[in-house]
C-alpha cells in the first residue's frame, strides 16, 4: 500500500470540492470506497479519482434536422391569475419558411 495517497474526510471533501457533510452522506450511502481505520475514515485519493470518473456524464450533442424538416412548438400556461392549478401545452408543427402553424389534431 506503500505510495497510496491517503485522506481524511476533510481531504476528500476539498479533493472533491465538496462539503464534509456530502463525504459523509457517501459513506452513509456506500456510493463511495473508504477505509476505517478504527474509527478514523480514510480515502484513497486513486478511489476518490474513479468515483469521479464513474459518475461524469457526458453531453449529448444536438441532432440536426434534415433540411425542410418543421420544428413543433410548444405553448405552455400554468394557469389563470387566481392561481388554479390548470395547465395546458397545445402542440403545433410549424413549416419551414412560413410563420403559419397547423394546430396539432392528435391532441383534443
Amino acid at each position: 500500500m506503500a505510495g497510496r495517497r491517503w485522506l481524511d474526510v476533510a481531504g476528500a471533501a476539498e479533493w472533491l470540492g465538496v462539503d464534509e457533510r456530502f463525504i459523509r452522506r457517501l459513506v452513509a450511502e456506500r456510493r463511495v470506497t473508504y477505509y476505517k481505520v478504527g474509527k478514523h475514515l480514510r480515502f484513497d485519493a486513486t478511489d476518490l479519482d474513479e468515483f469521479l470518473e464513474a459518475s461524469r456524464l457526458r453531453g449529448v450533442r444536438r441532432r440536426e434536422l434534415p433540411a425542410g424538416a418543421g420544428v413543433l412548438v410548444g405553448v405552455a400556461s400554468a394557469g389563470d391569475a387566481e392561481g388554479s392549478a390548470a395547465v395546458s401545452c397545445p402542440l403545433a408543427y410549424r413549416r419551414p419558411g412560413s410563420d403559419a402553424q397547423v394546430q396539432d389534431s392528435s391532441r383534443g
